[in-house]
């Protein structure tokens, strides 16, 4: 199954549109604007339910976000530290990790038995942050989308502290 993540353009939020392969929206992934913990709601559209919170570390050495799945799941996102080129992130509760190269949004999920379940690739002709994620596992689509939206966060502000000129010691 594929899925494509693509941000809004225009908002006062950060919204991320999930569709599948025909293009029809499934999850809706919404941030707030401003906040310290960058708390973000992943929700179902089909059933209009919380499928997940997420929300951040404030104040940590390395990116830490904590992740709160409506079945009682939970889990956290913790990035190694000095990972130039390749780089690996731990998600401690499920065991699984994210593999690849960030910088170049290229990087696959793996499971607790190290197969993949996810990989994704950025559109790069896009008018918006588009992803492209392939999905090996389909009952486990709820929680590869709360990754995926975690990843994005991740992205996205290291992006942002790069354009501002801020070192990060993750990468």
């Amino acid at each position: 199954m594929k899925i494509f993540m693509r941000s809004k353009i225009v908002s006062l939020k950060h919204e991320i549109d999930v569709t599948d392969e025909n293009r029809k929206k499934i999850y809706e992934v919404t941030s707030r604007f401003i906040s310290i913990h960058d708390k973000t709601v992943l929700v179902n559209t089909q059933t209009d339910k919380v499928v997940a919170e997420i929300h951040r570390k404030p104040i940590s050495i390395h990116e830490v976000y904590y992740v709160d799945m409506a079945d009682g799941t939970k889990f956290e996102f913790s990035s190694q530290l000095f990972k130039i080129i390749h780089e690996e992130i731990d998600i401690k509760g499920l065991n699984w990790m994210i593999s690849g190269n960030l910088l170049q949004h290229d990087f696959d999920v793996l499971d607790e038995t190290g197969s993949v379940v996810a990989s994704s690739h950025k559109k790069w002709v896009s008018l918006h942050e588009a992803y492209e994620i392939e999905v090996m596992d389909e009952a486990r689509l709820d929680i590869i989308v709360a990754i995926y939206a975690v990843l994005d966060h991740i992205i996205a502000t290291r992006e942002s502290n790069a354009a501002d000129g801020v070192i990060n010691t993750d990468n």
